[in-house]
């Protein structure tokens, strides 16, 4: 009967280390160290495709919208001139600064235009809001003459059409990826009477 053989707790470190078991032990241990790090480089990529590559369309809304410089040219309410101030918000809901082109504010009334005015190209840094001021002039000769809005100026009550089209790209670390285009729709009511905006909406 052979007798046990006991080894001292060096030999046996020496046992568990020893040059054929000590390499696959690495290899285990360098394999789970990549496997972490894929995981972790999968949640990394989860993490910006829903954040800062989640890339979104420019927000546009009229903050406001009043009347300057109104004038009766003939003491009723067929002839008149004035002007529309729209205060317009610009948001940037990326994680780049969105850079938009030279666009213009469209003023119609009953489907005809009868005013335009340029908004300048600009930048908005990421994350940021920016103001607009839009000053629109409505030109009514293309009507024939201001008896030709309608029952508008009989009621007192006009009803305009506000457009526009921002069209601009999102730029990342200095690098323009995506393109992105957001309108706005506003009809605009205007009481003659009140020399004032009586309501608004937008679409």
């Amino acid at each position: 009967m052979k007798k046990p053989i006991y080894r001292t707790k060096d030999e046996e470190l020496a046992q568990i280390f020893s040059s054929k078991v000590l390499p696959r032990l690495r290899r285990l241990e360098f394999f789970g160290i990549i496997m972490a790090a894929i995981v972790l480089l999968v949640v990394i990529l989860g993490v910006l495709a829903l954040t800062v590559f989640r890339f979104k369309v420019p927000d546009i809304k009229l903050r406001a919208v009043t009347i300057d410089n109104y004038s009766n040219l003939s003491g009723t309410l067929t002839r008149f001139n004035l002007t529309l101030r729209e205060e317009i918000v610009l948001k940037n809901q990326n994680f780049g600064e969105f850079k938009y082109d030279k666009s213009e504010a469209i003023l119609s009334y009953g489907g005809k235009t009868i005013g335009e005015e340029e908004i300048s190209s600009g930048c908005i840094e990421l994350t940021y809001t920016k103001l607009v001021v839009v000053l629109i002039e409505p030109k009514f000769e293309g009507l024939g003459s201001n008896q030709n809005l309608g029952g508008g100026t009989n009621s007192g009550i006009l009803t305009f059409n506000s457009y526009i089209k921002l069209s601009g790209k999102v730029n990342l670390m200095m690098i323009s990826i995506k393109k992105r285009t957001r309108e706005m729709n506003c009809t605009l009511k205007i009481s003659l009477v009140r020399q004032a905006i009586q309501d608004y909406y937008c679409h």
